[in-house]
C-alpha cells in the first residue's frame, strides 16, 4: 500500500492450491485446484479504479487404475481479466451518488466439454443513489445494464442488453440490529 499526492494505490498478489476428493457415481476422484491472481487498486477522493486478473487450473482423475485407462485426466483452465472505474460523491450529508462502469473478460478451456474453448466479454454500466433521510435509516436506489457477448451470441446488441433496478431500505434501530427490505 502506498499513498501521495496521486492518491492511494494497493496490490494484492497471491497464490494457492487446493486438493479434495469428490465421490461421484464412477467412485473417487481426486481434484485440484490452483489459483494465482493480482488486484490493483487505486482511489483519490471521489474516484476509485480497480484491475484484476485471476487464473483457475484444475485437474481431475479417477482414482481407480482400470478407470484411468478408460476415463482420461481431464484439465481445465480459466482466466478472468477485470477493470472498473467508479465515481462516489457524498452531497452534504443526506445523500451519496455513485456512477461506474466495469469491463470483464473470461476465457474457459477444458477437455471435459463439447465446446472446448469458450470466451465472455461483459461490459456494465451502473448508477445509484443513497439518501439518509433520517438517522440510522438509508434508501438506494439504482439501475444496472449489462451487456454480454456470452448470452445470446447470434442476436442484435439490443437484445444482449440487461437491465437490473435496485430499490432497498435500510433500518438500524440498534448498533447490530439492521432491517432490510429489498
Amino acid at each position: 500500500i502506498t499513498t501521495n499526492k496521486f492518491g492511494k494505490l494497493k496490490l494484492d498478489v497471491g497464490l494457492s492450491q487446493n486438493t479434495s476428493e469428490q465421490y461421484t457415481v464412477i467412485g473417487e476422484v481426486p481434484l485440484r485446484m490452483d489459483r494465482t491472481h493480482a488486484r490493483l487498486d487505486w482511489n483519490k477522493n471521489d474516484f476509485s479504479a480497480s484491475a484484476s486478473w485471476d487464473f483457475w487450473r484444475g485437474f481431475m482423475f479417477p482414482a481407480d487404475s482400470v478407470l484411468q485407462q478408460i476415463i482420461p485426466e481431464l484439465r481445465l483452465k480459466t482466466h478472468t481479466y477485470d477493470g472498473e472505474v467508479r465515481y462516489s460523491h457524498l452531497w452534504d450529508t443526506w445523500a451519496q451518488i455513485t456512477l461506474g462502469a466495469n469491463i470483464r473478460l473470461t476465457t474457459f478451456r477444458s477437455d471435459a466439454v463439447d465446446t472446448p474453448s469458450t470466451t465472455e466479454t461483459r461490459v456494465g454500466l451502473f448508477v445509484q443513489n443513497e439518501f439518509y433521510p433520517v438517522d440510522r435509516m438509508t434508501i438506494n436506489i439504482g439501475v444496472r445494464s449489462d451487456f454480454s457477448t456470452f448470452y445470446l451470441p447470434d442476436a442484435s446488441f439490443v437484445d444482449r442488453l440487461t437491465f437490473s433496478p435496485r430499490v432497498s431500505f435500510v433500518y438500524a434501530p440498534l448498533e447490530n440490529h439492521t432491517f432490510r427490505l429489498n
